[in-house]
């Protein structure tokens, strides 16, 4: 049980690991947001793909070893092995690393669910912007103007170009 414990004290501090570098991808892509720079947006992009990639295999690698020590501990039926069943069951001397790395993933899951928050409202800014900008363009192509000749040229109506929605 002791070399099951210690993989999954493991695999949670590789798992923050992997939040870290997503904390930090999400603070880039904050100040590629607020400096519209959609290059440094799209490498970002990939960049937190490819963790979640990473991400799923350690979910994967988690699951699997939680099943192992739902065995070792004696765990029955439909028992849920949660994180204080886990902690109540298995020695006293693991304890410690393991409360310390479920404490670790935990605070940077927070931080980064305060930064994906921050970045999202700066998205739906960005689009309420674009949105506004659309309007005053149709209004601006919808009223009458004056040609060469001196006469008026009828209101052309803009409809919204095929495959775009403004809104979200």
């Amino acid at each position: 049980m002791e070399k099951t414990v210690s993989g999954l004290v493991a695999l949670l501090h590789e798992e923050a690991d992997i939040f870290e570098t997503l904390l930090e991808i999400l603070r880039k892509e904050n100040q590629a947001l607020i400096h519209i720079n959609v290059e440094t947006l799209h490498r970002l992009a990939k960049e937190k793909e490819t963790l979640s990639l990473k991400g799923r295999m350690c979910e994967e690698t988690r699951q699997h070893l939680l099943e192992k020590m739902r065995a070792e501990l004696h765990v029955q039926g439909d028992t849920d092995l949660n994180f204080s069943l886990l902690v109540e069951r298995i020695p006293e001397h693991l304890r410690p690393a393991l409360i310390q790395a479920r404490n670790r993933l935990l605070k940077v899951a927070e931080e980064i669910v305060l930064m994906n928050c921050q970045n999202g409202a700066l998205v739906q800014d960005s689009l309420r912007l674009i949105e506004s900008s659309l309007n005053l363009i149709r209004e601006a192509t919808g009223t009458a103007t004056y040609q060469r000749k001196g006469t008026l040229s009828q209101p052309v109506e803009i409809g919204e170009p095929v495959g775009f929605s403004a809104k979200v």
